[in-house]
């Protein structure tokens, strides 16, 4: 009985397993793709920070000109700055995900050689 669990649960390992496996991983990108809004934030990279912006008066005034052109700029620079430091914290949270799920698709693929050799392992030890 024992013995054909064993082989039912390699073959759903190495046959729908692995597919349900990448399956939940893209999940997980998909998740921090959009709790990070990675595609909203790169197509509105240039805009400024919280649509803030000097609007302009009547008449011709340069010095009013010049000075909202200077507070739009680093309005816009603080948004760049903002947004790309948000997608750089995506790109981290990434790059955790990968390595994490690699290192559990390891073990999830050794896991029908690992798991009979650790249980016969403990019965060694523990008959010792």
């Amino acid at each position: 009985m024992a013995i054909m669990v064993l082989f039912d649960y390699i073959s759903w390992v190495y046959s729908g397993g692995i597919k349900e496996y990448f399956r939940a991983w893209g999940n997980f990108h998909w998740f921090l793709f959009h709790f990070f809004s990675v595609g909203i934030l790169t197509r509105t990279l240039f805009v400024p920070w919280h649509r803030m912006r000097e609007k302009g008066g009547r008449g011709l005034d340069i010095e009013g000109a010049l000075a909202r052109f200077v507070v739009n700029a680093i309005l816009r620079i603080v948004g760049i700055f903002v947004r790309l430091s948000v997608i750089l914290t995506a790109f981290i949270f990434e790059l955790g995900l990968f390595i994490i799920m690699l290192a559990g698709l390891i073990l999830f693929v050794s896991s029908p050689i690992s798991i009979p050799l650790l249980i016969i392992s403990g019965f060694i030890l523990a008959a010792i």
